[in-house]
């Protein structure tokens, strides 16, 4: 929803149509979550800058299209959290 850039080590930039994986919630700063940016950086990022999504069928979806602005509003970046079993 936001582009975001890193101000500390310890943060990841974000930039327009990112997938951010392997999401982390519960860290030790309220607000903020930790991920792996498309570039293989790990690191915090403000949760209220991106959109979860749950649904393993929508995050399918994103990968496969590779047109983000066409699945969801343009200038969004997603973050999505695996989650195991069906769609």
């Amino acid at each position: 929803m936001f582009e975001f850039t890193a101000e500390n080590d310890d943060e990841i930039n974000l930039h327009e149509n990112d997938i951010i994986t392997d999401i982390e919630q519960d860290t030790e700063d309220p607000g903020w979550s930790k991920g792996t940016c498309p570039d293989g950086k790990r690191g915090l990022f403000p949760d209220n800058f991106v959109k979860f999504i749950d649904k393993p069928s929508e995050v399918r979806c994103l990968l496969q299209k590779k047109t983000f602005s066409k699945v969801f509003e343009l200038c969004q970046i997603t973050a999505f959290k695996a989650t195991t079993g069906g769609p």
